[in-house]
């Protein structure tokens, strides 16, 4: 199943959609292969808005719970 949902990294948003089996990490990958996010490190945990708690990059959305419409938002190592 796809799922779209909207990824916040370095203040700026992007709109994906992708299967929740994927693993989160691998939305990342997407939005660098397609050139959006350029360098810095992969984030470990994102915050779901829809769940306001952390979500760990290393496991699918399934796993994590994550639906369509969440807004995902990458946490910066000192923010966690």
């Amino acid at each position: 199943m796809y799922i779209t949902l909207t990824m916040k990294i370095n203040n700026k948003s992007y709109d994906i959609n992708i299967d929740a089996g994927q693993k989160i990490s691998a939305a990342f990958k997407v939005l660098c292969d397609a050139g959006y996010v350029k360098g810095g490190q992969m984030p470990n945990w994102y915050r779901s808005g829809m769940r306001g708690c952390l979500v760990s990059a290393y496991r699918t959305f399934e796993e994590e719970q994550i639906f369509g419409g969440d807004i995902l938002t990458a946490i910066d190592k000192k923010e966690r």
